[in-house]
């Protein structure tokens, strides 16, 4: 390709060319019908000027125009930095775990009504109770209410109880048998209707599913692109960041990645990032 070359202490140099004008003033030439442009930058000999994100270095060959000395350029790089992130999907696997345990709650039970029944004998023998049971085990004996004034509680024990007649029943009962009307006395108490109530703590067993929070991770990965091309590999170098960077294939682009990991709850997913700064630079 045609360019400007110059000796200078017994060196060729060739100035850097493009069809485009890269700079204002620039030397220009005809390449067979083709005008060509070599960036001139007032910079000192072997030094870079800037135009964008391309770096042009100077050689001896200058220029004077409006009063200011320029230097062609013999080179270009295009470097650059990327600041970006990459980033991750985390959820929880929707794995269980099952644990058994014992729970003591209130519990209340209502028993009844309880229809008493009595022979002719009365309740003139109090071993002639009631038991009522409970049909639940308490932790311990619980308490016992019951809605009728011709019994009294007696013996709880943490799975029943047991009814005998009241005082006031037994006054009641032995009147009306001096009067002869025990046989009365006994259909009237069977008449009754009686509730019993036990409350108090019992011990219910019950399997608990739990669907614990797990750790998980995942590879947080991405390809960013350089903005040009290079024809070879360029250097490549992490500014801050933890990433593994590397060059892709093609030279157009570089890939980050790196292992995130985090907590997360049964059902919950989260992204996950990683932000990083990374330099490039090669001639082009």
């Amino acid at each position: 390709m045609a360019t400007i070359r110059y000796n200078q202490n017994g060196t060729t140099y060739s100035c850097w060319s493009s069809t485009g004008r890269v700079t204002s003033p620039s030397l220009c030439f005809n390449d067979g019908g083709t005008t060509k442009y070599v960036p001139l930058f007032a910079v000192g000999n072997g030094a870079e000027g800037q135009s964008g994100d391309f770096y042009f270095r100077v050689g001896g060959l200058c220029a004077s125009y409006g009063g200011t000395t320029y230097r062609a350029a013999l080179e270009r790089r295009y470097a650059r930095t990327v600041e970006s992130s990459v980033s991750c999907y985390i959820s929880h696997s929707g794995a269980t775990g099952s644990t058994t345990q014992t729970v003591q709650q209130a519990h209340s039970v209502t028993h009844g009504p309880w229809y008493i029944t009595t022979d002719n004998f009365g309740f003139n023998y109090q071993e002639r109770g009631v038991t009522v049971n409970f049909g639940v085990t308490f932790v311990s004996p619980p308490s016992v209410s019951y809605d009728s004034t011709w019994f009294r509680v007696d013996t709880v024990t943490t799975t029943s109880c047991r009814l005998y007649p009241s005082a006031y029943a037994l006054q009641w009962y032995t009147a009306m048998s001096v009067q002869g009307a025990g046989i009365q006395a006994s259909i009237a108490l069977a008449q009754t209707g009686t509730n019993v109530t036990a409350s108090g703590n019992i011990y219910v067993q019950q399997t608990v599913t739990t669907y614990p929070s797990e750790y998980k991770e995942a590879w947080a990965t991405g390809d960013f692109g350089y903005g040009v091309t290079y024809p070879s590999p360029p250097s490549l170098w992490l500014n801050w960041g933890d990433v593994s960077i590397w060059n892709n294939g093609g030279n157009g682009s570089f890939h980050a990645q790196c292992v995130l990991g985090g907590t997360v709850a049964y059902g919950q997913g989260t992204t996950l990032s990683r932000s990083f700064s990374v330099g490039f630079s090669g001639a082009i």
